[in-house]
């Protein structure tokens, strides 16, 4: 429901199409200050666990995808931080952290913000 609420909706700025980058260059964008919208294929038991970590082994069935936001990463171990739509009951207010292991599995495409 909080992504439909039009007050909670902005205007993207202008992005530039990643493809289907590796973990290592999104991370590195994000560490230089770029968030990346990622697409990615939606294993349900990782997403709907009710936890902030988001993981689980490869060839997990996708019903569907879905587009977050990465606006950080750690590096031990690798992960990357990110914003998700589903409002601030999901996850650590509304924040939850990618595996790298999801990603490598998971992840379909990757468009960089450019600075407005």
């Amino acid at each position: 429901a909080p992504a439909l609420d039009e007050d909670n909706r902005r205007a993207l700025p202008p992005w530039r199409d990643l493809g289907a980058a590796t973990y290592q260059v999104v991370a590195q964008q994000v560490k230089d200050g770029h968030p990346v919208v990622l697409t990615v294929g939606v294993v349900p038991a990782a997403w709907y666990h009710g936890g902030e970590v988001i993981d689980a082994p490869g060839r997990g069935k996708t019903p569907g995808n879905h587009a977050v936001l990465a606006v950080g990463s750690l590096d031990s171990p690798e992960r990357l931080v990110i914003k998700n739509s589903w409002g601030p009951a999901w996850g650590d207010g509304g924040y939850g952290l990618v595996t790298r292991r999801y990603y490598d599995h998971y992840a379909l495409r990757a468009h960089i913000l450019e600075a407005a």
